[in-house]
């Protein structure tokens, strides 16, 4: 009898093909996913490239070398030359200043601004110890200003060799001519450790704010709940199809049209009271700054519960029966969160696998999010974030209406 109860069981599953997907190809699918991320992130060697700014105040042989020995590291990419970036300079050859660097930072055109400040080289040679490097971070990327201050000791401590052995030769080339019998004065020998602290984070980003990094996890998870509610809310047009409900009310004076938009404008609802929710929870006992961002969080929220809306829609009208629905739910809304950003900060994937996420929607509403609360960016810069949840709303509701013709038959 056992035995007759495992082949009932091995049949069910066989026959079921959702069943066999959601068992075996699904667990396979999001370890692929979860290795690309953290595989290519945190601890592999193969972190993606830091977006950098170089700023030269001191204007130096020394700060030229010294820059010269960080653009080589390929562990940091200039983005000056970036389409996001060179529009904003009057001439690609214009020397780049620190205000011009901080403001591409707070923009999320660069992540890091590597300042020398001038006075660099008297600081190495002499080794006064005063911080002559200020990194400018985005504190919304953990990683890249740890990263990049890594790099930046490291080219120091190359440089400081670098001085010692000109010390060095000097001091031979003294002491072979006996030009002078006393030459401790120009060995100029350190008092401090010229790297410990010469080297000043600056985060741009968080100053006056409380708890900032609060507001971009409430969007990841709101927006991973909220295609969750929709596509369950969405289920309801299969139970009605399945209990004949549906039947009845296209008979009468009901379009599909009409039913469609009205199932479209209750999930829209539903969805954008639970962003509302999960934000003002957030300013209740997080401290987010909620209440003073309600324009900017009104004009992401309202197309990405739209979108969201859009495809519980789309995925009920194509798939025949609820659990079907559900488990094809499960492994879309699941994929889209993982490389999209509600599972996993994008800043800590390869720069391919954050291409590859922005066939998401959930990647381009956390940008338009992190725009408004944590950058305090104009809401005119949130066109392009809105521009995509709206087209991409409105074409998965055109396929909805025209997968929706089966009921008419």
């Amino acid at each position: 009898m056992i035995g007759t109860i495992i082949r009932i069981g091995w049949l069910r599953l066989r026959n079921n093909p959702l069943d066999l997907v959601l068992t075996f190809v699904v667990p396979i699918i999001f370890f692929s996913i979860f290795a690309l991320i953290f595989g290519k992130g945190i601890g592999s060697g193969q972190t993606a490239a830091v977006k950098v700014l170089f700023v030269d105040e001191d204007n130096t042989v020394i700060s030229k070398q010294f820059m010269d020995d960080l653009q080589s590291d390929t562990g940091l990419r200039d983005v000056t030359t970036d389409a996001a970036f060179a529009p904003d300079r009057v001439a690609t050859d214009e020397p780049i200043t620190r205000e011009v660097a901080t403001n591409a930072v707070r923009d999320g055109k660069a992540k890091v601004a590597i300042v020398v400040a001038a006075g660099f080289h008297e600081a190495l040679w002499f080794g006064d110890g005063e911080p002559q490097v200020s990194l400018l971070a985005d504190s919304s990327d953990q990683i890249a200003s740890q990263l990049a201050e890594a790099t930046v000791r490291r080219a120091m401590g190359r440089q400081v060799g670098k001085i010692e052995r000109e010390k060095a030769k000097r001091k031979m080339k003294l002491l072979s001519e006996k030009a002078r019998e006393r030459i401790g004065s120009l060995a100029d020998v350190r008092t401090g450790d010229p790297i410990g602290n010469a080297v000043a984070v600056e985060d741009v980003m968080a100053s006056g704010k409380v708890n900032p990094r609060i507001s971009m996890y409430a969007a990841g998870i709101a927006v991973l709940f909220v295609l969750f509610s929709a596509s369950s809310a969405g289920a309801t047009l299969l139970e009605e199809q399945e209990s004949g409900t549906l039947e009845r009310l296209l008979s009468s004076q009901l379009s599909i049209t009409q039913l469609l938009a009205g199932k479209w404008l209750w999930i829209a609802g539903v969805g954008f009271v639970q962003l509302v929710l999960m934000f003002l929870w957030a300013q209740l006992v997080f401290g987010v700054a909620f209440l003073s961002h309600i324009p900017g969080f009104t004009i992401m929220a309202v197309p990405t519960v739209a979108a969201a809306a859009s495809l519980a829609i789309l995925l009920a009208t194509v798939c025949k029966s609820r659990n079907q629905l559900n488990g094809v739910a499960l492994i879309i809304v699941l994929t889209m969160s993982a490389l999209g950003g509600s599972m996993v900060p994008r800043y800590i994937m390869s720069e391919e696998l954050q291409q590859v996420g922005l066939i998401t929607f959930n990647a381009w509403s956390l940008e338009g999010f992190e725009k408004v609360f944590w950058r305090d960016a104009p809401l005119l810069s949130l066109w392009p974030q809105v521009a995509v949840l709206a087209v991409a709303s409105v074409v998965m509701l055109a396929l909805a209406l025209l997968f929706a013709n089966r009921w008419r038959r």
